[in-house]
């Protein structure tokens, strides 16, 4: 079962593991990004979770705190709108 916390890092995990991918100017190993992948997959919300997400937040947003994501497995400088790009 993926906890609230393993979900939030995986949405961010993955969001990073995309701007690296998008940075990268050296080839690319095909079997590295194949085994990366697996492993932000595995706590990754489904299409369902995030359209329930979704519909949560909608109505109000804090319905989607507890279980499905975790506020506190947000790393500070995410909290404060950092980004690379």
């Amino acid at each position: 079962m993926t906890t609230g916390t393993e979900r939030t890092q995986a949405l961010i995990y993955a969001g990073d593991f995309l701007e690296e991918l998008a940075a990268s100017k050296d080839g690319l190993d095909f079997a590295m990004l194949k085994e990366r992948a697996r492993h932000l997959l595995r706590h990754y919300p489904s299409n369902m979770e995030i359209g329930w997400i979704a519909n949560a937040a909608a109505q109000s947003p804090s319905a989607i705190m507890g279980p499905v994501l975790d506020p506190s497995a947000v790393p500070e400088e995410i909290q404060k709108g950092f980004r690379r790009w």
